[in-house]
């Protein structure tokens, strides 16, 4: 290899590792007052995505995140929207579950508290 080639070679490689760097995973710890597990909420700052981790597994999320306020959207087999917002600065929390079970809902709301975990 001549010495432009690996020049090169060797900038690239600074450059992705440098953009890896930026990218962060943010997880808050959520505890909502009438379920007994805890759910952990997970964003990816690189691909702006979200998973949750609860107990009966992972789920895929998408995530809309401003100013004061993050919130996870599940967006369900049947077409309902399963939704946790999370106050940035108070971990304070509200989780909505908009299920439908045999063309009919089953409403759900609660609120609850996060911590954000470094």
């Amino acid at each position: 290899m001549n010495g432009k080639r690996i020049f090169s070679l060797a900038m690239g490689i600074l450059v992705c590792s440098a953009a890896d760097s930026y990218a962060q995973k943010y997880t808050w710890r959520c505890k909502f007052s009438t379920f007994e597990e805890q759910l952990s909420y997970v964003y990816d700052s690189d691909t702006r995505k979200g998973f949750l981790i609860g107990n009966i597994g992972t789920a895929d999320l998408e995530v809309n995140l401003g100013n004061d306020a993050i919130t996870f959207m599940e967006f369900l087999i049947t077409g309902a929207v399963q939704t946790t917002t999370i106050i940035l600065k108070t971990g304070d929390a509200i989780h909505s579950r908009h299920s439908v079970l045999e063309n009919e809902f089953i409403p759900t709301q609660v609120s609850g508290k996060c911590k954000r975990l470094i």
